[in-house]
């Protein structure tokens, strides 16, 4: 293991732990914000500890340090952290600097998606009430304050004029991942057929890395990560996680003009 500083182009400097001496390919869990992308990269997290790789929490790091991702997602520093035998995780939004690297163009890609009509409606709840705020750092408190941006505007409108107003936002996220497909070997795993059977999730991501994904290690991340809430908790962080629920909380002229802003997204992965 070793860390393996980068400067990004805007001076901001960080460190990531990586195995510097594994061989093989490496891995890749990509998904998009309020589409199960937490408990996605909790479950890719556990699988690679399990089998004894180690994982880059590459998203997760850039957050606690208050680092957006626009300012890395496109920078060529960020390839620099590409190492054989190493499985990177925790993004929401495409990491477009990786395109130039032959590792992420040809080692397994696994993309985690959801209905963004869904996903609108589960950020107007995180947004509102329970997403994480990381603590400020000495450089920067870009991400807290963002969040807390959001925080305000969220509590400010109601859920459907909220929908509206961050639709463009999540096709331009969602959108961004269209070259990926231009790729080899990336599996497209969609939360409305996994998140309430996350065996068959497990099974997927096993099959697709060539993990180990046994019964006993399914049960055994099963045991904490197959949370189903009795009843619907608006602030808690695992609101809600049945799928559909953009019919229950909006109106049938909002849907309408949803489908419509979000044509190209939810054709792109099969919603529609």
């Amino acid at each position: 293991m070793g860390q393996i500083p980068i400067t990004l182009a805007n001076g901001r400097s960080i460190s990531f732990e990586v195995d510097l001496e594994r061989e093989g390919p490496a891995f890749f869990a990509l998904s998009v914000r309020k589409c199960g992308s937490s408990i996605f990269n909790m479950i890719c997290n556990a699988m690679a500890k399990a089998n004894n790789y180690n994982w880059v929490n590459v998203g997760g790091d850039f957050f606690k340090q208050n680092i957006m991702p626009k300012e890395y997602q496109g920078d060529p520093a960020l390839a620099e952290i590409l190492r054989p035998g190493n499985a990177y995780g925790g993004f929401r939004d495409f990491p477009s600097a990786f395109m130039e690297s032959a590792s992420f163009r040809k080692d397994p890609k696994i993309f985690f998606i959801r209905d963004p009509r869904d996903a609108l409606v589960s950020q107007f709840f995180s947004d509102a009430y329970s997403h994480p705020v990381p603590k400020a750092t000495a450089e920067s408190d870009a991400v807290a304050r963002h969040i807390e941006k959001q925080r305000k505007s969220a509590r400010d409108m109601p859920i459907d004029e909220y929908v509206l107003a961050n639709a463009r936002p999540m096709v331009r996220t969602m959108m961004a991942y269209k070259p990926l497909f231009d790729l080899p070997a990336v599996t497209l795993l969609r939360y409305e057929e996994n998140i309430l059977d996350k065996t068959a999730m497990m099974r997927s991501i096993g099959e697709t890395f060539g993990w180990r994904a046994d019964d006993h290690l399914i049960g055994l991340i099963l045991k904490w990560a197959d949370v189903r809430p009795e009843q619907e908790n608006p602030t808690a962080f695992v609101r809600k996680v049945t799928p559909g629920d953009h019919r229950e909380k909006l109106r049938p002229e909002t849907i309408a003009r949803l489908n419509e802003e979000l044509r190209e997204p939810m054709a792109l992965f099969g919603y529609v």
